[in-house]
């Protein structure tokens, strides 16, 4: 175990990716762009992939949890709806219990398969590799509005969203394929801190590592939220030492440094000041902008 103190940077090594779409919208072949990819074939319709790299056929759920990837750089689960059926039928065969009679999984087997799917990706996780996984997309109602997500059973959804960094929704715009990470009032998608708008998918013989960039891009922006994050708790962290036995004269006199500060190390500072300043029984006049000892109380 090592403690990350938040003045530390975390360098963000591995990602875990999520890309759902429209039947037609590329998304097999845009999962053949990642760095080094081995594609999990749940669906038997990755030959039509373009640029299709090695991908790895299973009969049963064993052969998928004994496989090896450690020779890959990017594990692809194509789809994970397909996916978890193969791993809910494991479930039923390992104890008929755990099904229903309609030959689906009981209220115990959601559990089960909920369970197993996180030990799964967790160790996928472990082992350093980027993790994209393949959805169909699902449309549900906002109103009288379809609202497109990933078509994921079960409580396993909530897992893979909590695993995943990046949601991308592959869509069709004005005769394009179209790959968005931002949210909408439309479909589910879940951004990294990218500032990414719609992007527009290219000609895969011509970018062949479209999403190996996309990926690497992400993970050193991510990198750069973290060192900010960790830059402002330094500087929070000076002015936190700075304070004790100050006078509200001295508090006084510093708060024009605020007028500087960037919004987040701002409203730290800000925090600090007021709460020690209550110590010290003043609070801040807002017509004259400066801290004021309370009547009745010794400065």
């Amino acid at each position: 175990m090592r403690l990350i103190q938040p003045t530390e940077a975390i360098e963000v090594k591995q990602i875990c990716c999520l890309t759902y779409g429209q039947p037609g919208s590329r998304k097999t072949s845009l999962a053949q762009t990642a760095a080094n990819p081995i594609t999990l074939a749940f669906d038997p319709g990755v030959y039509r992939a373009f640029g299709r790299k090695t991908a790895a056929l299973f009969d049963s759920w064993q052969e998928v949890v004994s496989f090896d990837t450690k020779d890959y750089s990017t594990v692809v689960v194509d789809t994970v709806g397909m996916c978890l059926e193969k791993l809910s039928m494991a479930i039923i065969n390992d104890n008929p219990k755990n099904g229903n009679r309609l030959g689906g999984l009981s209220l115990p087997g959601y559990g089960i398969l909920k369970a197993r799917f996180a030990d799964w990706v967790g160790g996928i996780r472990a082992r350093g590799q980027d993790l994209v996984f393949l959805s169909h997309e699902k449309a549900e109602r906002n109103g009288d509005d379809p609202y497109y997500c990933p078509d994921v059973i079960g409580g396993s959804y909530n897992t893979l969203m909590n695993h995943c960094d990046m949601v991308g929704y592959l869509h069709f715009a004005n005769g394009k394929r179209c790959l968005d990470f931002n949210p909408s009032d439309k479909w589910m998608a879940k951004t990294p801190p990218c500032d990414w708008g719609t992007i527009v998918l290219p000609d895969f013989a011509a970018a062949p590592t479209f999403l190996a960039d996309l990926l690497s891009k992400a993970k050193a922006l991510m990198g750069q939220v973290s060192a900010q994050s960790a830059a402002v708790a330094n500087e929070a962290s000076e002015w936190e030492e700075w304070l004790p036995g100050r006078t509200v004269e001295e508090v006084n006199a510093a708060l024009p440094d605020l007028k500087d500060m960037k919004p987040g190390l701002k409203a730290q500072v800000w925090h600090l000041f007021v709460a020690y300043m209550k110590t010290q029984g003043a609070e801040f006049d807002k017509g004259a902008l400066l801290f004021r000892v309370k009547e009745g109380v010794k400065a």
